[in-house]
């Protein structure tokens, strides 16, 4: 069993990695995917998951667990050689685990799921073709019914909505992916960035980094063909409009679209202050932290969050 102590430039949290470190393994031949699975709640059958999940063949499975200790794992280490255990000390967001498990894996495609899932199908072409930045599934939940994992965004009188919709059988954008589940394609994500570590909110959190993708020109679909299954339906979310709504507003509605570039206009300081009641210095702090990501990245964008919004199409 190989146990090293690492940090990464994906992820801010010193971690452990307990099965064969990255560098002594052979990159693959082709492109391939790898599986993370995230850890939450209730305890569950590690071998017979680790079991199904590698009848896929994927390069790899990393388990994203908290509060394990090396010596819970070692008997699983022994068993499946192609599984590496990412273990953190302390808890951290959803979004930062993602990231976490996306920069260690060696697959070109990441496929992120939860330890209460089960894969039941996958795309023909996962190894070949032009790939989004994510592929979200086609859900079931332990009833085996359709959960509503595509989103669509829409505007009522001046507030943002977001509609679950129970997907169809064809390949549809979601302006989130639901759960944080998905096909990832690794590079696009380094691209973007990944979700962002600062909004600890899931529910913003999903937003923030699926209107950031549609405002930069990537794709978040449905792929039918991607088929998973959960023993348990996803636990509620907390859509509270707290200091992660005040970061996701400003990296994504309060931005606008000018010629080829994205700025975030000064009045957006004064909205925060008025109708947020953020208070001036911690509106500012927000705002200028804002303004520089902005500033930073202003050539990423394509296009604003109303026109995302205006031209979303539901249409395969």
């Amino acid at each position: 069993m190989s146990t090293t102590p690492s940090t990464s430039e994906h992820c801010r949290h010193p971690y452990t990695v307990v099965g064969g470190p990255k560098s002594d393994r052979a990159m693959p031949s082709r492109p391939s995917f790898s599986v993370v699975v995230l850890n939450r709640g209730g305890k569950f059958d590690r071998e017979a998951a680790f079991a199904r999940l590698s009848t896929w063949e994927p390069a790899e499975i990393l388990s994203i667990e908290i509060g394990t200790t090396a010596y819970d794992v070692e008997h699983l280490v022994a068993r499946f050689p192609q599984v590496r255990f990412l273990l953190l000390e302390h808890s951290i967001s959803i979004g930062e685990q993602v990231n976490l498990g996306v920069g260690e894996a060696i697959g070109s495609l990441v496929l992120v799921i939860w330890n209460d899932y089960e894969i039941s199908g996958l795309p023909k072409g996962v190894y070949t073709g032009e790939a989004p930045l994510c592929a979200v599934p086609l859900l079931r939940g332990d009833r085996n019914q359709v959960l509503p994992s595509v989103v669509a965004p829409a505007f009522h009188q001046q507030r943002l909505q977001v509609l679950p919709l129970p997907p169809p059988n064809d390949r549809v954008p979601s302006i989130i992916a639901y759960d944080y589940v998905g096909l990832y394609h690794r590079e696009q994500y380094h691209r973007i960035g990944g979700y962002d570590p600062a909004i600890r909110s899931p529910h913003w959190q999903k937003l923030e980094f699926g209107f950031r993708a549609h405002m930069w020109g990537y794709r978040i679909v449905l792929e039918p063909q991607l088929r998973l299954r959960c023993s348990q339906t996803p636990p509620p979310e907390d859509t509270t409009p707290d200091e992660s709504y005040l970061r996701f507003y400003l990296k994504t509605l309060a931005v606008r679209f000018t010629g080829d570039t994205g700025r975030l206009p000064l009045s957006k300081l004064f909205m925060l202050i008025v109708r947020a009641q953020a208070g001036p210095m911690r509106a500012w702090r927000l705002f200028r932290e804002a303004q520089v990501w902005v500033e930073r990245n202003r050539y990423s964008f394509r296009q604003d969050a109303r026109r995302v919004t205006e031209l979303w199409d539901m249409t395969p």
